[in-house]
């Protein structure tokens, strides 16, 4: 038998699953699947219990299984059975954060491929051409920062809301790094269509963010200290305010008629960060 699970849900985190699943099955095998967080920003789960990306191949799946049950010492054994472990608070139903991923994934998946990202994981970025998505990224939050404050008051996440302040003054810092200057002038803010919009924003803003210690490994080759890269260092509780932000908009969710505005308010924060990207020679 071997335990599967997402890792950031509504109620409880995957690895409060694997941990109360463990009670009744010691030394369960256990996988979870995460579709925004680095691996290294999921320091709360036990040291065996591997992280699989999503999204992921069927190769990836079959692969992460073998080797999270080989790890795991259980001895020579095969999958005959697959046993799903739900906590009795789980919904059937999508929860509203697989929705929003569902609905963005088009985007979302070719900003992941976007040129200024490629050229970074290729070793190919110049500190110009890198501090161009440093510009880009700067309007960007700069521009949202009316939507996080009216969507933090909103799920009372006050700490979130400081901390993407604070991020966005780390990029600010970056900039100031590489040599270049920001204006608030160049970065208009956007107005909120809406609570549950900005809820929507909110989600995509957070999220982007949190594959960024991948980013800023891959700029070792750039930069000898973080001078220049701390947006991505991030903070050792980035973890913690991804996994609060999801169970607070699930309980929002669940108040709303419709998700539709959260959908769009994510497919918007998206879409601005693309010609946020678009509009950098």
């Amino acid at each position: 038998m071997l335990l599967l699970s997402d890792y950031a849900m509504p109620q409880l985190s995957g690895a409060d699953i694997v941990e109360a699943a463990r009670q009744r099955r010691p030394g369960l095998p256990a996988l979870l699947v995460t579709g925004y967080a680095d691996a290294d920003d999921i320091g709360e789960r036990p040291s065996d219990v591997a992280i699989l990306s999503n999204p992921s191949t069927v190769p990836d799946l079959a692969s992460g299984l073998a080797r999270t049950v080989h790890g795991c010492q259980v001895g020579p054994t095969r999958v005959s059975r697959l046993e799903l472990i739900l906590p009795e608070t789980s919904a059937l139903s999508p929860s509203a954060r697989s929705t929003l991923r569902t609905r963005t994934a088009g985007i979302h998946e070719a900003l992941h491929v976007a040129a200024p990202f490629a050229a970074i994981a290729g070793r190919e970025a110049t500190v110009g051409s890198y501090a161009r998505l440093l510009v880009a990224l700067h309007a960007f939050h700069s521009s949202m920062i009316a939507a996080v404050d009216r969507a933090c008051r909103q799920l009372d996440l006050p700490e979130l809301r400081m901390a993407c302040e604070r991020r966005r003054l780390a990029l600010a810092s970056d900039l100031g790094a590489v040599g270049m200057n920001t204006q608030p002038a160049d970065a208009p803010v956007v107005v909120p269509r809406g609570t549950a919009w900005a809820v929507g924003c909110l989600y995509t803003l957070v999220g982007s963010t949190l594959g960024g210690k991948v980013i800023y490994r891959q700029l070792d080759y750039l930069f000898e200290t973080s001078a220049g890269r701390e947006f991505f260092a991030g903070t050792p509780d980035d973890g913690r305010h991804w996994r609060e932000l999801c169970r607070r908009l699930e309980l929002f969710a669940a108040e709303q008629h419709s998700l539709t505005p959260m959908v769009e308010g994510a497919q918007f924060a998206f879409e601005h960060f693309a010609s946020c990207l678009e509009r950098q020679p």
